[in-house]
Protein backbone atom coordinates (compact mmCIF):
# COMPACT_ATOMS: atom_id res chain seq x y z
CA UNK A 1 0.00 0.00 0.00
CA UNK A 2 1.43 3.61 -0.80
CA UNK A 3 -0.10 5.78 1.22
CA UNK A 4 -1.31 9.84 0.21
CA UNK A 5 -3.93 10.68 1.84
CA UNK A 6 -2.15 12.07 5.72
CA UNK A 7 -4.13 14.95 5.42
CA UNK A 8 -7.31 12.83 6.77
CA UNK A 9 -4.75 10.76 9.40
CA UNK A 10 -1.11 10.17 9.86
CA UNK A 11 0.35 6.47 10.70
CA UNK A 12 1.19 6.66 14.39
CA UNK A 13 4.99 8.15 14.86
CA UNK A 14 7.23 5.15 16.78
CA UNK A 15 7.70 7.03 19.96
CA UNK A 16 3.84 7.16 19.96
CA UNK A 17 3.27 3.62 19.75
CA UNK A 18 6.31 2.46 22.15
CA UNK A 19 4.76 4.68 25.09
CA UNK A 20 1.18 3.49 24.32
CA UNK A 21 2.60 -0.30 24.78
CA UNK A 22 4.44 1.07 27.61
CA UNK A 23 1.88 1.88 29.45
CA UNK A 24 -0.43 -1.00 28.46
CA UNK A 25 2.18 -3.44 29.98
CA UNK A 26 2.69 -1.49 32.92
CA UNK A 27 -0.93 -0.76 33.80
CA UNK A 28 -3.87 -1.26 31.46
CA UNK A 29 -6.18 0.29 34.05
CA UNK A 30 -6.45 3.07 36.27
CA UNK A 31 -8.87 5.62 36.14
CA UNK A 32 -6.49 9.25 36.04
CA UNK A 33 -9.34 10.74 38.78
CA UNK A 34 -9.66 7.87 40.73
CA UNK A 35 -7.59 8.37 44.62
CA UNK A 36 -6.02 4.97 44.79
CA UNK A 37 -2.35 4.27 43.27
CA UNK A 38 -3.83 2.52 39.98
CA UNK A 39 -5.78 5.88 39.36
CA UNK A 40 -2.47 8.06 40.90
CA UNK A 41 -0.28 6.51 38.37
CA UNK A 42 -2.24 6.89 34.95
CA UNK A 43 -2.91 10.35 36.42
CA UNK A 44 1.17 10.73 36.10
CA UNK A 45 0.93 9.39 32.97
CA UNK A 46 -1.72 12.20 31.79
CA UNK A 47 0.20 14.69 33.33
CA UNK A 48 3.30 13.96 30.84
CA UNK A 49 1.41 13.62 28.23
CA UNK A 50 0.07 17.34 29.41
CA UNK A 51 3.31 18.80 29.98
CA UNK A 52 4.32 17.66 26.33
CA UNK A 53 1.64 19.15 24.53
CA UNK A 54 2.08 22.22 26.78
CA UNK A 55 6.01 22.67 25.63
CA UNK A 56 5.07 21.84 22.00
CA UNK A 57 3.29 24.91 21.97
CA UNK A 58 5.94 27.02 23.70
CA UNK A 59 4.06 26.95 27.22
CA UNK A 60 5.93 26.63 30.50
CA UNK A 61 5.39 24.20 32.45
CA UNK A 62 7.21 24.57 35.20
CA UNK A 63 5.14 27.95 35.62
CA UNK A 64 1.54 26.42 35.84
CA UNK A 65 0.97 26.63 32.38
CA UNK A 66 0.13 23.27 31.95
CA UNK A 67 -3.62 23.86 33.17
CA UNK A 68 -4.18 25.69 29.96
CA UNK A 69 -3.97 23.04 28.35
CA UNK A 70 -7.24 20.93 28.15
CA UNK A 71 -7.64 17.25 26.72
CA UNK A 72 -10.68 16.41 24.43
CA UNK A 73 -11.26 13.77 22.04
CA UNK A 74 -9.78 15.67 19.29
CA UNK A 75 -10.55 18.67 17.46
CA UNK A 76 -13.57 18.29 16.41
CA UNK A 77 -14.85 18.20 20.28
CA UNK A 78 -11.99 20.93 20.83
CA UNK A 79 -13.14 23.03 18.25
CA UNK A 80 -17.06 23.14 19.66
CA UNK A 81 -15.59 23.71 22.82
CA UNK A 82 -13.63 26.65 22.03
CA UNK A 83 -16.06 27.98 20.02
CA UNK A 84 -19.68 27.54 21.83
CA UNK A 85 -17.75 27.39 25.39
CA UNK A 86 -15.94 31.16 24.25
CA UNK A 87 -19.38 32.36 23.52
CA UNK A 88 -21.08 31.31 26.57
CA UNK A 89 -18.27 33.26 28.40
CA UNK A 90 -17.95 36.30 26.39
CA UNK A 91 -22.07 36.59 26.92
CA UNK A 92 -21.99 36.74 30.27
CA UNK A 93 -19.22 38.70 30.36
CA UNK A 94 -20.58 41.20 27.87
CA UNK A 95 -24.27 40.83 29.10
CA UNK A 96 -24.20 40.10 32.69
CA UNK A 97 -28.03 41.20 32.86
CA UNK A 98 -28.90 38.76 30.86
CA UNK A 99 -29.61 34.89 32.08
CA UNK A 100 -29.69 33.16 29.08
CA UNK A 101 -26.94 30.95 28.01
CA UNK A 102 -25.05 31.53 24.73
CA UNK A 103 -26.84 28.89 22.64
CA UNK A 104 -30.33 30.56 22.93
CA UNK A 105 -31.70 32.98 21.16
CA UNK A 106 -33.86 34.53 23.48
CA UNK A 107 -32.29 37.62 23.17
CA UNK A 108 -33.03 41.06 22.31
CA UNK A 109 -29.27 42.09 20.82
CA UNK A 110 -27.27 39.98 18.90
CA UNK A 111 -24.89 38.57 21.89
CA UNK A 112 -22.26 39.04 19.50
CA UNK A 113 -20.52 38.48 15.84
CA UNK A 114 -19.25 35.01 15.08
CA UNK A 115 -16.62 35.18 11.84
CA UNK A 116 -15.15 31.95 10.13
CA UNK A 117 -14.74 31.13 6.44
CA UNK A 118 -16.96 29.64 4.51
CA UNK A 119 -14.42 27.15 3.07
CA UNK A 120 -13.24 25.91 6.79
CA UNK A 121 -13.55 22.01 7.94
CA UNK A 122 -17.62 21.65 9.53
CA UNK A 123 -15.63 21.25 12.64
CA UNK A 124 -15.53 25.27 12.90
CA UNK A 125 -18.54 25.79 10.67
CA UNK A 126 -20.73 23.29 12.89
CA UNK A 127 -20.47 25.17 16.01
CA UNK A 128 -20.37 28.82 14.40
CA UNK A 129 -24.13 27.89 12.92
CA UNK A 130 -25.28 27.11 16.50
CA UNK A 131 -24.06 30.04 17.75
CA UNK A 132 -26.13 32.42 14.17
CA UNK A 133 -29.09 29.75 15.22
CA UNK A 134 -29.20 31.66 18.57
CA UNK A 135 -28.53 35.41 17.10
CA UNK A 136 -24.94 35.78 16.65
CA UNK A 137 -24.26 37.86 14.50
CA UNK A 138 -22.80 36.12 11.23
CA UNK A 139 -19.61 37.46 9.44
CA UNK A 140 -18.38 35.77 6.65
CA UNK A 141 -14.60 36.14 6.25
CA UNK A 142 -13.56 37.28 2.39
CA UNK A 143 -10.86 34.83 0.86
CA UNK A 144 -9.36 35.63 -2.78
CA UNK A 145 -9.62 33.28 -5.21
CA UNK A 146 -7.44 30.35 -4.32
CA UNK A 147 -9.17 30.70 -0.59
CA UNK A 148 -6.22 33.00 1.09
CA UNK A 149 -8.01 35.33 3.93
CA UNK A 150 -8.59 38.81 2.83
CA UNK A 151 -6.67 40.27 5.99
CA UNK A 152 -7.75 43.80 5.56
CA UNK A 153 -11.02 43.23 4.26
CA UNK A 154 -11.65 41.13 6.83
CA UNK A 155 -10.89 43.76 9.66
CA UNK A 156 -13.32 46.11 7.33
CA UNK A 157 -15.82 44.05 7.54
CA UNK A 158 -15.77 43.00 11.29
CA UNK A 159 -15.60 46.88 11.87
CA UNK A 160 -19.42 47.07 11.14
CA UNK A 161 -20.32 44.38 13.39
CA UNK A 162 -21.44 43.94 16.66
CA UNK A 163 -19.12 43.37 19.27
CA UNK A 164 -17.41 41.10 20.86
CA UNK A 165 -16.11 39.28 17.88
CA UNK A 166 -15.76 35.95 18.03
CA UNK A 167 -13.60 34.53 15.28
CA UNK A 168 -12.99 30.72 14.16
CA UNK A 169 -10.51 30.13 11.68
CA UNK A 170 -8.13 27.27 10.79
CA UNK A 171 -4.11 27.82 10.32
CA UNK A 172 -3.78 25.16 6.89
CA UNK A 173 -6.36 24.76 5.18
CA UNK A 174 -7.60 20.71 5.01
CA UNK A 175 -8.02 20.51 1.52
CA UNK A 176 -5.46 22.48 -0.02
CA UNK A 177 -2.76 23.15 1.95
CA UNK A 178 -2.98 26.94 2.18
CA UNK A 179 -1.70 28.60 5.08
CA UNK A 180 -3.64 31.74 6.44
CA UNK A 181 -1.73 34.72 7.21
CA UNK A 182 -2.32 34.68 10.55
CA UNK A 183 0.41 36.35 12.23
CA UNK A 184 -0.84 39.13 9.71
CA UNK A 185 -4.35 39.01 10.62
CA UNK A 186 -4.15 38.73 14.40
CA UNK A 187 -1.75 42.31 14.16
CA UNK A 188 -4.67 43.70 12.14
CA UNK A 189 -7.17 42.96 14.70
CA UNK A 190 -4.96 43.80 17.74
CA UNK A 191 -4.65 47.43 16.04
CA UNK A 192 -8.45 47.56 15.32
CA UNK A 193 -9.17 46.80 19.20
CA UNK A 194 -6.69 49.26 20.28
CA UNK A 195 -8.31 52.26 18.17
CA UNK A 196 -11.81 50.93 18.73
CA UNK A 197 -11.11 50.83 22.85
CA UNK A 198 -10.28 54.41 23.13
CA UNK A 199 -13.93 54.95 22.56
CA UNK A 200 -15.49 52.01 24.15
CA UNK A 201 -17.69 52.17 26.77
CA UNK A 202 -16.28 51.97 30.68
CA UNK A 203 -18.21 48.72 30.50
CA UNK A 204 -17.12 47.40 27.63
CA UNK A 205 -13.22 47.41 29.05
CA UNK A 206 -11.01 44.61 28.00
CA UNK A 207 -10.50 42.48 24.55
CA UNK A 208 -13.64 43.30 21.57
CA UNK A 209 -12.52 40.03 20.60
CA UNK A 210 -11.54 36.22 20.96
CA UNK A 211 -9.02 34.45 18.11
CA UNK A 212 -9.45 30.60 17.92
CA UNK A 213 -7.23 28.88 15.75
CA UNK A 214 -7.88 25.44 14.23
CA UNK A 215 -4.17 24.19 13.99
CA UNK A 216 -5.15 20.65 13.33
CA UNK A 217 -3.35 20.16 9.68
CA UNK A 218 -0.84 22.88 11.00
CA UNK A 219 0.87 20.70 13.94
CA UNK A 220 4.23 19.12 12.71
CA UNK A 221 3.93 21.70 9.74
CA UNK A 222 4.66 25.16 11.17
CA UNK A 223 5.46 25.74 14.47
CA UNK A 224 3.41 25.26 17.27
CA UNK A 225 4.58 28.43 19.56
CA UNK A 226 4.03 30.93 16.57
CA UNK A 227 0.89 30.01 16.17
CA UNK A 228 -0.34 29.66 19.54
CA UNK A 229 1.06 33.59 19.98
CA UNK A 230 -0.86 35.04 17.17
CA UNK A 231 -4.16 32.86 19.18
CA UNK A 232 -6.45 32.85 22.26
CA UNK A 233 -7.65 29.06 21.75
CA UNK A 234 -5.74 26.76 19.65
CA UNK A 235 -6.34 23.26 18.63
CA UNK A 236 -4.82 20.32 18.02
CA UNK A 237 -5.60 16.76 16.80
CA UNK A 238 -4.08 13.61 17.90
CA UNK A 239 -4.23 11.50 14.88
CA UNK A 240 -3.41 14.22 12.00
CA UNK A 241 0.37 14.52 13.48
CA UNK A 242 1.86 11.01 14.66
CA UNK A 243 -0.57 10.33 17.45
CA UNK A 244 -3.66 7.91 17.13
CA UNK A 245 -7.12 8.61 17.02
CA UNK A 246 -9.75 9.71 19.60
CA UNK A 247 -7.53 12.51 21.23
CA UNK A 248 -6.97 16.59 21.01
CA UNK A 249 -6.70 19.06 22.52
CA UNK A 250 -7.82 22.98 23.08
CA UNK A 251 -4.76 25.42 24.35
CA UNK A 252 -6.03 28.66 25.73
CA UNK A 253 -3.87 31.76 25.98
CA UNK A 254 -2.81 32.88 29.07
CA UNK A 255 -5.89 34.93 30.70
CA UNK A 256 -8.25 32.97 28.06
CA UNK A 257 -11.65 32.13 29.85
CA UNK A 258 -14.26 29.66 28.20
CA UNK A 259 -17.30 27.85 29.76
CA UNK A 260 -18.17 24.19 29.66
CA UNK A 261 -19.94 22.35 27.14
CA UNK A 262 -20.51 19.34 28.23
CA UNK A 263 -20.64 19.73 32.10
CA UNK A 264 -17.99 17.69 34.50
CA UNK A 265 -15.03 17.46 37.00
CA UNK A 266 -12.55 16.76 34.49
CA UNK A 267 -10.32 19.22 33.08
CA UNK A 268 -10.42 21.45 35.34
CA UNK A 269 -14.08 22.04 35.04
CA UNK A 270 -14.11 22.51 31.65
CA UNK A 271 -15.14 18.92 30.03
CA UNK A 272 -17.12 15.99 31.76
CA UNK A 273 -16.24 12.23 30.90
CA UNK A 274 -12.97 10.19 31.66
CA UNK A 275 -10.12 11.08 29.98
CA UNK A 276 -8.56 8.79 27.13
CA UNK A 277 -5.62 7.82 28.60
CA UNK A 278 -4.11 6.02 25.78
CA UNK A 279 -5.05 8.61 22.76
CA UNK A 280 -3.57 11.38 25.45
CA UNK A 281 -0.53 9.64 25.82
CA UNK A 282 0.05 9.26 22.07
CA UNK A 283 -0.53 12.63 21.42
CA UNK A 284 1.80 13.65 23.98
CA UNK A 285 4.93 11.42 22.69
CA UNK A 286 3.75 13.12 19.02
CA UNK A 287 4.47 16.41 20.36
CA UNK A 288 7.43 15.65 21.45
CA UNK A 289 8.12 15.76 17.40
CA UNK A 290 6.42 18.13 16.67
CA UNK A 291 9.30 20.33 15.81
CA UNK A 292 10.80 17.78 14.47
CA UNK A 293 8.57 16.95 11.86
CA UNK A 294 8.67 20.47 10.83
CA UNK A 295 12.54 20.14 9.91
CA UNK A 296 11.63 17.17 8.12
CA UNK A 297 8.28 18.69 5.90
CA UNK A 298 10.60 20.85 3.56
CA UNK A 299 11.57 17.22 1.87
CA UNK A 300 8.02 16.46 0.93
CA UNK A 301 7.42 19.58 -1.19
CA UNK A 302 9.69 18.57 -4.43
CA UNK A 303 7.96 15.02 -4.40
CA UNK A 304 4.29 16.79 -3.78
CA UNK A 305 6.23 18.81 -7.05
CA UNK A 306 7.04 15.97 -8.95
CA UNK A 307 3.98 14.46 -8.69
CA UNK A 308 1.82 17.38 -10.13
CA UNK A 309 4.54 17.28 -13.37
CA UNK A 310 3.94 13.90 -13.51
CA UNK A 311 0.27 13.63 -13.49
CA UNK A 312 -0.08 16.97 -16.29
CA UNK A 313 2.71 14.81 -18.19
CA UNK A 314 -0.05 11.82 -18.58
CA UNK A 315 -3.35 14.46 -18.13
CA UNK A 316 -2.55 17.45 -19.99
CA UNK A 317 -5.98 19.20 -19.09
CA UNK A 318 -5.32 18.69 -15.36
CA UNK A 319 -6.18 21.56 -13.10
CA UNK A 320 -4.27 22.22 -9.59
CA UNK A 321 -6.03 24.14 -7.20
CA UNK A 322 -4.21 26.70 -4.91
CA UNK A 323 -1.32 27.13 -6.48
CA UNK A 324 0.21 29.78 -4.69
CA UNK A 325 3.83 31.29 -3.81
CA UNK A 326 5.24 28.10 -1.50
CA UNK A 327 5.13 30.78 1.98
CA UNK A 328 1.36 30.61 1.63
CA UNK A 329 0.74 26.85 1.24
CA UNK A 330 2.65 23.66 3.72
CA UNK A 331 4.25 21.94 0.03
CA UNK A 332 2.89 18.62 0.73
CA UNK A 333 -1.17 18.67 -0.30
CA UNK A 334 -1.92 18.37 -4.33
CA UNK A 335 -5.48 19.25 -5.14
CA UNK A 336 -5.99 18.17 -8.43
CA UNK A 337 -9.11 18.64 -10.81
CA UNK A 338 -9.17 15.69 -13.41
CA UNK A 339 -11.24 16.51 -15.84
CA UNK A 340 -13.74 13.93 -17.52
CA UNK A 341 -13.95 11.80 -14.88
CA UNK A 342 -15.45 11.58 -11.52
CA UNK A 343 -13.15 11.70 -8.64
CA UNK A 344 -14.74 8.60 -6.93
CA UNK A 345 -13.77 6.72 -9.79
CA UNK A 346 -10.02 8.06 -9.56
CA UNK A 347 -10.13 6.99 -5.88
CA UNK A 348 -11.50 3.62 -6.23
CA UNK A 349 -8.83 3.01 -9.29
CA UNK A 350 -6.11 4.01 -7.17
CA UNK A 351 -7.30 1.88 -4.64
CA UNK A 352 -7.13 -0.90 -6.42
CA UNK A 353 -3.31 -0.09 -7.43
CA UNK A 354 -2.96 -0.13 -3.64
CA UNK A 355 -2.77 3.76 -3.58
CA UNK A 356 -4.79 5.77 -1.22
CA UNK A 357 -6.44 9.36 -2.16
CA UNK A 358 -8.95 10.71 -1.38
CA UNK A 359 -11.77 13.12 -3.13
CA UNK A 360 -12.77 15.19 0.35
CA UNK A 361 -12.00 15.00 3.88
CA UNK A 362 -12.50 12.54 5.78
CA UNK A 363 -15.86 13.70 7.33
CA UNK A 364 -18.83 11.90 6.18
CA UNK A 365 -17.98 8.20 7.04
CA UNK A 366 -18.06 5.80 4.47
CA UNK A 367 -18.78 8.06 1.28
CA UNK A 368 -16.42 9.93 -1.08
CA UNK A 369 -18.15 13.37 -1.48
CA UNK A 370 -16.39 16.04 -3.24
CA UNK A 371 -14.69 19.21 -1.54
CA UNK A 372 -17.20 21.36 -0.71
CA UNK A 373 -14.15 23.87 -0.70
CA UNK A 374 -12.87 23.37 -3.93
CA UNK A 375 -16.92 23.77 -4.72
CA UNK A 376 -17.32 26.91 -3.29
CA UNK A 377 -14.07 28.34 -5.31
CA UNK A 378 -14.69 26.68 -8.50
CA UNK A 379 -18.07 24.74 -9.21
CA UNK A 380 -19.37 21.76 -7.67
CA UNK A 381 -18.84 20.30 -11.23
CA UNK A 382 -15.32 20.85 -10.50
CA UNK A 383 -15.30 19.04 -7.42
CA UNK A 384 -17.17 16.51 -8.35
CA UNK A 385 -13.43 16.31 -10.44
CA UNK A 386 -11.35 16.85 -8.06
CA UNK A 387 -9.38 14.47 -5.55
CA UNK A 388 -6.78 15.22 -2.94
CA UNK A 389 -3.28 14.05 -2.68
CA UNK A 390 -1.43 14.97 0.66
CA UNK A 391 2.00 13.39 1.30
CA UNK A 392 3.87 12.52 4.71
CA UNK A 393 7.07 11.33 6.31
CA UNK A 394 8.65 8.50 5.07
CA UNK A 395 7.56 9.15 1.49
CA UNK A 396 9.46 8.55 -1.49
CA UNK A 397 10.31 9.24 -5.23
CA UNK A 398 9.41 5.19 -6.20
CA UNK A 399 5.70 6.00 -4.36
CA UNK A 400 5.56 9.10 -6.39
CA UNK A 401 6.48 7.56 -9.77
CA UNK A 402 3.83 4.67 -8.62
CA UNK A 403 1.05 7.41 -8.49
CA UNK A 404 2.17 8.97 -12.11
CA UNK A 405 2.07 5.50 -13.50
CA UNK A 406 -1.18 4.19 -11.52
CA UNK A 407 -2.90 7.68 -13.44
CA UNK A 408 -1.38 6.98 -16.50
CA UNK A 409 -3.51 4.01 -16.71
CA UNK A 410 -6.82 5.22 -15.42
Amino acid sequence: MIYLDHNATTPADPRALALVTALLAESGVGNPSSVHFAGQRARAWLDRARAAIALSAGLTPAKGETDRVILTSGATEADHLGVIGAARWLRRAWHPDSATPATSSAHSTPPGTIATLAIDHPALLRPAATLVAAGWRDCPLPYDAHGLLDVEAAVSALATMPRPWLIAIAAVHHELGLIQPLTTFAAALSSADARWAVGADASRSGRGYRLHVDAAQASGRLPLPTLAGCADQLVISGHKAGGIGGAGALILGHGVKIDAVIDGTQEKGLRGGTENLVGAVALGAAAERFAERCADHDALRPLRDAAWRGIVAVWPQARRHADVEREHETGHVLSVMLPGIAAEAVVMALDVAGICVSAGAACSSGTTQPSPAVAALAGDAVARSTVRISLGPGQSRRDIDALVTAMGAI
